[in-house]
């Protein structure tokens, strides 16, 4: 997860990119509006609720993956 104003969201973006060309299950989702650290310094607001809820969703499916 990255939000679209955080100054590391190119080379995030890019990560995503070649896990998933490496073949690692990945997920990439940018948060509009959202800086670096987002989801820590703002935790109550409905954009770092919703990369909570889709960090633990993703987990849950990898999760579920292996059973």
């Amino acid at each position: 997860m990255t939000g679209s104003l955080d100054g590391f969201a190119d080379e995030d973006i890019e990560y995503a990119k070649r896990l998933n060309h490496a073949g690692v299950p990945v997920e990439l989702h940018v948060y509009p509006g959202a800086p670096h650290g987002f989801d820590g310094f703002a935790a109550g607001t409905a954009v770092a609720k919703q990369a909570r809820s889709d960090i633990n969703g993703f987990l849950s499916r990898m999760l579920d993956a292996d059973s």
